[in-house]
């Protein structure tokens, strides 16, 4: 119902835009997940050297990948399936701009944030992209990494139903809501002074 209100408004210069977010807690073994769970096919993207960046660069340029692994501290997950890339997840440590509500993340020193996250429609209905967030959770799991990382988190649109399954199914829970509203000039931000305290929380 709002969303049929929200089409009808845009054409008169409103636009508005909700988010929810998610957490998991890397640190608990509540939600504890076994590599063996890992789609063999998922590679992990950590230089700008690696071959299927610049694959990725030359088939989406509007994107600007490159460019995300020269400043963000960012790690990007695809899986691979006879040679094409079906799917992507990128994780950064760094403040991250989460474009449906024009807003700069915080992403605290103790927290990884997962965004971006695509599957191929031809590939869709696979489990591909729990695949990739299941990945994501062990690798941050791991030794090497749980000694900094407490807190993995995302966000998905509350009317995306089957992106919402697939983080839940991961473990991750939802903690806060966050609301954009632009008439004209006119912009105002709903459920951030919230967000701002959870997410400065994750990293005391």
């Amino acid at each position: 119902m709002l969303n049929r209100v929200i089409r009808k408004l845009r054409p008169a210069g409103i636009e508005y835009q909700s988010v929810v977010f998610f957490t998991l807690d890397l640190q608990n073994s509540f939600h504890a997940l076994s590599p063996d769970t890992a789609v063999p096919e998922i590679h992990v993207i950590d230089a700008t050297d690696d071959p299927w960046l610049s694959e990725l660069c030359d088939r989406y340029p509007e994107k600007s990948f490159h460019m995300r692994m020269i400043f963000g501290d960012q790690q990007c997950y695809l899986v691979i399936r006879a040679g094409q890339v079906c799917a992507w997840a990128w994780v950064t440590i760094s403040p991250c701009f989460v474009s449906e509500i024009a807003f700069l993340l915080p992403v605290g020193k103790a927290s990884v944030y997962i965004y971006d996250c695509f599957v191929l429609p031809e590939c869709r209905g696979k489990g591909l992209y729990q695949a990739l967030l299941r990945q994501i959770v062990i690798d941050y799991r791991r030794p090497r990494w749980s000694r900094r990382f407490r807190t993995a988190c995302i966000c998905a649109e509350p009317g995306n139903a089957a992106s919402i399954r697939g983080i839940c199914s991961v473990g991750f829970h939802a903690f806060a809501r966050a609301r954009f509203l632009q008439v004209g000039r006119f912009t105002r931000w709903y459920g951030i002074d919230g967000l701002r305290e959870r997410m400065a929380r994750f990293s005391e």
